[in-house]
């Protein structure tokens, strides 16, 4: 087989080689600039209200493959003039450039995805058009300098001739060589010992620009590999926020239980894994939640949001239920039914942000965030506090809520003073005593206590009353045997003698007379012993 050498080929279309690279460096000027446009806008504007689909306005796929293109030619233009002994400086600077490129559309990509969600800080988005702006002049220059090498307008000027000319196209640049494939088993090894040594010499002739092949193939593959990764398919965490078509959201906590919020269970083959979403919408217009494309993963099976157990599950916060959707950030609990059986596999939660469809195909745009599953019934942590300590349930989903009691009286009734004033002032009587209507006999606790409530806590417990109906219950010794109040805890309130920090409580009769008394906090995974006798 003959094969002709290509160098002469090169030499005779060195322009179009030229006119091509200026074309996509032309192209890449542009889409820089229109980069560097915006940012001074969004620094000047200093607004969230983005486009809905930045992203795709200012960066695509072309910005990626031209420079690409450019670096592939580079090289080839390279190993030309390495063949001639001819500089080759101005296209190594080519290739950086390319790379430098890729690198700084990477990291606008990731900023205007962000942008498309919330405010930037002003500082980044100065720093990367200031970035921009000097990517911008360097890519101006190159650009004028690889037109004049293509245009030729002016010969004479540009020395486009001598460049053609100092390049030296001869017979050998131009001349067949025969490439004899025919198989002969004597001379296998010693052709193939004589290829390894020519391709030793090749490589040692060559090294220079064999090395920067190597180098540059490498470093596209890894940025490859990093913008599929980190970028166009990137996966999000926890406590990151990310924005779809119409929301804003983050998921703040995410929990796996079988048991309502007094300890029962809610169902006996099932778990619910509950997902603490912050969510608002991107614009004024308020809008509902489509749960339809809020999916659980876990391997090949896909759950959907049920709110069936949302009275339940009131302590963890609302469960989602046709709630209108505003500007202003709200929590919501998202709810997934699933077998025993998964609980310990691997868990994704997928918003399906855009289906489309082309022939014989369909193509679905997902936003992924890896879940890292906390289990509400396994207790974390148990400890003992005594009359005058506080509780810091920092850790629980009560967050950082604080509750101490001072003082705690147990009694039948109590007679309580208060006065009235009109024209003169009376002084008046109340008794508290608990309900009549209750099969057994009951006394009263009274407590002098403070709860000061977390301001980001999004759940039913909004005063002492409700941390008590919610959580607690009373365990009790007499006569060395322990016993559980399991009546319903209920809150006797005064009529008008009312006083600030101060609770009545019914409980049992016999816990009057016991020994020991603890009222215990069972927050979920924390429990919380408080010994008031």
């Amino acid at each position: 087989m003959l094969l002709r050498k290509p160098y002469a080929f090169l030499i005779k279309h060195f322009r179009i080689i030229h006119i091509i690279l200026s074309a996509m460096m032309i192209y890449l000027v542009i889409r820089t600039n229109s980069i560097r446009v915006f940012l001074n806008e969004y620094i000047i504007n200093q607004t969230s209200t983005v486009g809905l689909s930045l992203t795709d306005n200012y960066i695509n796929i072309l910005m990626y493959i031209f420079p690409f293109l450019i670096i592939v030619l580079s090289i080839i233009i390279i190993a030309l003039m390495h063949q001639k002994n001819k500089p080759i400086m101005f296209y190594i600077v080519n290739i950086l450039l390319s790379l430098i490129i890729v690198v700084m559309y990477s990291i606008c990509f990731s900023v205007l995805t962000d942008m498309q969600g919330q405010l930037v800080d002003l500082r980044v988005s100065k720093a990367l058009r200031d970035f921009i702006v000097i990517l911008l002049l360097v890519q101006a220059v190159i650009t004028v300098l690889n037109v004049i090498r293509a245009i030729g307008f002016d010969v004479k000027k540009f020395n486009f001739t001598e460049d053609l000319m100092a390049l030296e196209i001869t017979d050998v640049d131009n001349e067949e060589f025969e490439f004899d494939i025919k198989i002969d088993s004597d001379k296998i090894r010693r052709k193939a010992n004589k290829r390894k040594r020519y391709i030793g010499y090749i490589y040692k002739e060559n090294k220079l620009v064999i090395q920067i092949i190597i180098a540059v193939l490498s470093i596209i593959t890894c940025f490859i590999v990093i913008l599929n990764v980190f970028v166009f398919h990137k996966t999000y965490t926890q406590n990151v926020s990310f924005s779809t078509d119409e929301f804003i959201m983050n998921i703040n906590n995410v929990y796996i239980t079988n048991k309502d919020y007094k300890g029962n269970t809610l169902k006996k083959d099932s778990l619910f894994v509950i997902l603490d979403l912050n969510v608002r919408t991107r614009g004024t217009k308020k809008l509902f939640l489509n749960t339809g494309k809020m999916e659980l993963q876990i391997g090949d099976n896909v759950y959907y949001h049920d709110y069936v157990y949302k009275d339940k599950l009131i302590d963890l916060g609302n469960t989602y239920y046709n709630n209108e959707i505003s500007r202003d950030s709200n929590n919501y609990l998202i709810v997934y039914e699933i077998p025993k059986s998964l609980k310990n596999k691997k868990m994704m939660f997928k918003y399906i942000n855009n289906v489309s469809s082309k022939i014989g195909s369909i193509n679905v745009k997902s936003i992924d965030v890896n879940l890292n599953v906390r289990d509400l019934d396994k207790v974390k942590k148990e400890e003992t506090y005594n009359i005058g300590d506080t509780i810091d349930f920092k850790g629980s989903v009560l967050k950082n809520s604080t509750f101490s009691i001072s003082e705690m009286f147990i009694e039948n009734g109590y007679k309580l003073n208060y006065k009235v004033c009109l024209k003169e002032c009376y002084d008046l009587v109340e008794y508290v005593r608990p309900s009549v209507y209750n099969s057994y006999e009951k006394a009263l606790f009274k407590l002098n206590s403070s709860l000061v409530l977390d301001e980001a806590l999004n759940s039913n417990v909004k005063n002492i009353n409700n941390l008590f109906t919610t959580y607690s219950e009373i365990n009790y010794t007499i006569n060395n045997e322990e016993k559980i109040d399991k009546t319903i805890i209920k809150e006797v309130i005064p009529n008008k003698a009312k006083e600030e920090n101060i609770n009545y409580f019914e409980v049992l009769r016999e816990v009057k007379d016991s020994d020991k008394i603890i009222i215990k906090f069972k927050v979920r995974d924390y429990v919380y012993n408080y010994v008031v006798k």
